[in-house]
């Protein structure tokens, strides 16, 4: 895009904007944003040569800044412009400048800071100006300022003259702004709420239902007076707009005061009058009149039983305006037909009430509201779960045990159902807790009675067969809907579930298979401070699981004992055994994260430190929280040029701390919206995208007078027996490397065996000219590449060495490949076979000279044999 199309403020800001996407990693980016809140800050310094239209250029910068940053925590450092903003805002004569410089306040600025009495001085005079524009703005501040006790009584005054002005803009801004201040409410301000509730602007009518909403919800106006004025307003809107917003704020206030109205006319007339609204809407195609059918639905929902049985008998059934659409075959109207029989009482509707009100619904009806148990939909289970239970609990109990008696090994599918259930079965968590540990037992393999050695090289070749062992299956559902609803059901339940999990399951020495560990992992890192359980207890339990499992889940239980360890005084000795001789044993990610342990176990207070600093409880951010380092933003400054040291076996060597910090494995499972950081899934190895220097092939005699470079190694044709991890998905994405933010991806690198020596990486001459030369264009492996589409054809990994020394490694495996170099060291290998090309490949390097590598093959044998190559 070019820069005049662009929309950019200035050359100086599309520049920016470029660098930033152009970026090759989210920290790159934040470097570059970084310099630049420096540069701004140098040129601010010197305000005495600097014009206001320079200024709000330079608030632009910061603003897009603090907006574009994805790790550093970049709004905390541009505060220095605060005065510079008050200062615009107050001082400019362009309307644009003035409003940037608001715009800018009401983003960075803190509550409470010392610029805060100068910028409500500014906004007073533009409150008081005779411009329109100037008032508009000054309100637009007020909404989007943070909430301040002082603020209140210096502006309250001048909004209440606002809400006669002339123009409707302003008097909705103005109530808007009182609502975002939380203005209490006056008798003048009351009188001033009823004449703008009878108003002809619908714009002006809807923000004061939403200011009466939230005064009725402060408790701090007569809950009848606001219904008779809401109920007044919804019948005006009948029959034509009952769908408007107006309409709606009517109903939620409604909601809110019949609680509270006491006067038995008053509530019949709401009640008849909101009869009327749902059998206008009900009766109408229009998509947008279906949110007032559910609002009439809640609404009626509040109704005491017998007053709503009265006027039922009268006024007609609210379930056979909408009955329809149980019968209908889109998901949507099913959905709307449950949401609206969730807000009325099963007395109302099912029979199981007083004799004068019989069952509403056929047998039919009732088959097919008991059908949708096993809809598609998850948010029509789960209606269908809290409908069945009000009617009679034991419907929903049948359904459970009959899934129960079906269980099988891994049938992930019955295993979810039941735990949906159970969310309305099982109010109490010990009851929870139990039913988690019983279905996960029958539903995945226990790794019980695996020794250390076993359990350790399971991801090694068998000597006998020469094939892996299968590596243990989490199953990613189960585990994120036990802890969504861990989270949902607040810390008291959590604890305890997590005290009878631990205490069943761990503590107990009962078997547990991946799943269950892994959710034991999670819930003692987030709820271990609030179990009666000890630490050190826990911390031991978790730690003699460590020899029992795969990678990934060994990095999980060590960020789960790291994390209960800060509550223990000292560290017991056993768990620092275990994970001593768990580093002797496993690969360099495990070897890392056991580091990482001893180092923050050896100084508790550092690690107490860390515990505070991180955002939340759980494991993701615990984890987040021990990778940063506390320093503060700094300009980028050029990395040291990587040394590559030429192959050769390695030594032994003991367990050394680590001295960097590691790209982090996975993210939050709650998060707020994430950054696009590129993380493997399961086992695969994860990093970010690193440039390298493809260097020409030298001749013979060269190569065997100097040490090997990354050019050299591309004619390597010996097998280097070392490890990979891969998984199998469905990505039409060429060069994607999936983001799994959740707890499954923890990436872990299996055991490497010592590569081959220099000397037979290196090729006679005589073999150099038996190398394929490429005989496959650019365009022809691009279609190459989007033929091979459909489940199970797509896999990635990650192999020990540069991407040469993988392609020389396949030549020496036999494959006929054809080769389409290209930048920075990458390459687009196609493998051809006698009936054509079988499989695409692409290779491109990592961090720590590893390879990264995407596999396309529908010939599911050649993909496999393939895979057995890169297993390096």
């Amino acid at each position: 895009m070019e820069y005049l199309s662009s929309g950019a403020l200035s050359r100086e800001h599309f520049a920016l904007v470029n660098k930033v996407e152009d970026a090759a990693s989210p920290q790159q980016a934040d470097a570059y944003l970084v310099e630049e809140v420096a540069v701004v800050r140098q040129r601010l310094a010197r305000r005495q040569n600097l014009s206001s239209a320079k200024c709000a250029e330079c608030l632009i910068l910061l603003l897009y800044c603090v907006t574009a940053a994805t790790i550093a925590p970049v709004s905390s450092d541009v505060q220095f412009a605060l005065t510079h903003a008050v200062n615009l805002a107050e001082a400019s004569t362009r309307l644009r400048e003035r409003r940037t410089g608001y715009l800018f306040c009401t983003s960075i600025m803190p509550p409470g800071h010392e610029m805060l009495l100068m910028l409500v001085n500014t906004i007073r005079k533009d409150l008081d100006s005779n411009d329109d524009r100037r008032i508009a703005m000054a309100l637009d501040a007020l909404v989007g300022l943070p909430h301040d006790d002082d603020l209140v009584p210096a502006v309250q005054d001048a909004l209440g003259l606002l809400l006669a002005h002339n123009s409707p803009a302003i008097r909705q801004r103005a109530l808007f702004a009182m609502r975002s201040l939380k203005i209490p409410a006056t008798p003048e301000l009351t009188r001033a709420l009823v004449l703008r509730l009878n108003e002809a602007h619908e714009s002006v009518v809807g923000a004061a239902l939403a200011l009466v909403q939230d005064l009725v919800q402060r408790n701090e106006l007569v809950a009848e007076d606001m219904a008779r004025s809401a109920c007044d307003i919804l019948r005006m809107r009948l029959p034509a707009r009952v769908g408007s917003q107006v309409a709606l704020s009517a109903l939620r206030i409604l909601r809110q005061t019949i609680p509270n109205t006491h006067s038995e006319g008053l509530v019949d007339d709401i009640l008849q009058t909101v009869l009327e609204a749902l059998q206008v809407s009900a009766k109408s195609q229009k998509d947008s009149i279906h949110s007032a059918t559910l609002e009439c639905f809640r609404t009626l929902g509040v109704f005491p039983v017998p007053v709503l049985a009265r006027g039922l008998q009268t006024g007609g059934h609210p379930l056979r305006r909408i009955r329809h659409l149980l019968m209908a075959q889109d998901p949507n109207a099913h959905y709307q037909f449950l949401a609206c029989l969730c807000e009325l009482h099963s007395d109302l509707w099912a029979g199981t009430g007083s004799e004068d009100l019989p069952p509403i619904l056929d047998e039919l009806e009732v088959k097919a509201i008991i059908g949708f148990l096993d809809a598609e939909d998850t948010a029509i289970r789960s209606m269908t779960h809290r409908i069945l239970y009000a009617v009679d609990p034991q419907i929903l109990h049948a359904f459970v045990e009959n899934l129960e008696r079906q269980l099988r090994l891994g049938d992930e599918r019955s295993a979810l159902r039941i735990f949906e259930a159970a969310r309305v079965l099982d109010a109490d968590a010990e009851s929870y807790a139990r039913r988690v540990g019983a279905v996960l037992a029958r539903v995945e393999t226990s790794n019980k009675g695996k020794g250390r050695a076993s359990a350790v090289s399971s991801p090694t070749p068998s000597a006998s067969s020469g094939r892996k062992n299968k590596p243990q299956i989490v199953m990613e559902g189960i585990v994120e809907a036990v802890l969504l609803h861990l989270r949902e059901a607040g810390a008291a339940f959590g604890a305890v579930f997590t005290t009878t999990v631990l205490d069943g399951a761990l503590l107990s020495g009962t078997a547990c298979g991946p799943t269950l560990t892994l959710v034991i992992a999670a819930v003692a890192c987030e709820y271990v401070r609030g179990t009666p359980l000890s630490p050190r207890d826990v911390a031991s339990a978790l730690a003699s699981r460590l020899s029992l499992n795969s990678p990934a889940i060994q990095e999980a239980l060590l960020l789960a004992m790291l994390r209960v360890v800060a509550e223990c005084d000292t560290v017991p000795s056993d768990v620092m055994h275990e994970v001593k001789e768990l580093a002797s044993l496993s690969g360099r990610h495990i070897r890392h994260r056991c580091g990482q342990f001893l180092s923050l176990a050896a100084d508790l207070a550092a690690l107490r430190s860390k515990l505070d600093s991180a955002k939340g409880s759980s494991l993701p951010d615990f984890l987040m929280a021990i990778e940063s380092a506390p320093s503060a933003l700094s300009p980028p400054q050029s990395p040291p040029a990587p040394v590559r040291k030429p192959l050769s076996p390695p030594k032994a060597a003991p367990v050394e701390l680590p001295k960097t910090t590691p790209k982090l494995r996975y993210a939050a499972y709650d998060p707020p919206p994430v950054p696009p950081v590129r993380t493997s899934s399961k086992s695969s190895m994860s990093s970010a995208s690193s440039d390298s220097v493809h260097n020409p092939v030298p001749d013979a005699d060269e190569l065997l007078s100097r040490t090997l470079t990354v050019g050299d190694l591309s004619l390597a044709a010996r097998d280097m027996d070392l490890r990979r991890g891969s998984v199998d998905v469905d990505d039409h994405h060429p060069d994607s490397i999936a983001s799994r933010m959740n707890l499954i991806a923890l990436d872990s690198p299996f055991i490497s065996e010592p590569p081959a020596s220099q000397e037979d990486l290196l090729l006679r001459p005589e073999e150099e000219s038996k190398l394929p030369t490429p005989s496959i264009s650019d365009a022809d492996f691009e279609k190459l590449w989007g033929s091979i589409v459909g489940p199970k054809t797509t896999a990635r990994g990650w192999s020990e060495g540069t991407p040469a020394e993988v392609l020389a490694h396949l030549r020496s495996r036999g494959f006929d490949v054809h080769v389409v170099p290209g930048e920075e060291g990458r390459f687009r290998v196609a493998f051809h076979t006698d009936s054509g090309y079988g499989a695409a490949l692409r290779l491109r390097p990592g961090d720590d000279g590893v390879c990264l590598w995407t596999l396309r093959s529908s010939d599911l044998e050649l993909k496999e044999r393939v895979e057995a190559a890169l297993d390096l």
